[in-house]
C-alpha cells in the first residue's frame, strides 16, 4: 500500500472544508487578495451542498516550438 503523504487528521480537516472557503480564508488571513491572477473575485462553491473532495493537482506549463498552422476558426 502506498505512504500516505498527508497525515490522516489533517486529510480529515480537509475534508470538513470546500476550496472557496480555504482561499477565502487565507486571504482574510493575510489581509489582502493573493489568488487575483486566478479569480475575478470571491470564490464561491459551484456546487453547494457536494461534499468537498481532497486530492492532489498537478500543474504543467505547454509550450509550443512553432506558432499553429490551423485556421482558429475552423477548431
Amino acid at each position: 500500500m502506498a505512504e500516505h503523504l498527508v497525515p490522516d487528521d489533517l486529510l480529515s480537516l480537509l475534508r470538513k472544508v470546500d476550496t472557496p472557503t480555504v482561499c477565502n480564508a487565507i486571504e482574510v488571513a493575510q489581509g489582502q487578495r493573493g489568488f487575483d491572477r486566478f479569480t475575478k473575485g470571491t470564490m464561491q462553491h459551484s456546487r453547494p451542498g457536494d461534499a468537498p473532495i481532497v486530492g492532489f493537482a498537478r500543474t504543467a506549463k505547454i509550450a509550443g516550438l512553432a506558432p499553429p498552422t490551423e485556421d482558429p476558426n475552423l477548431l
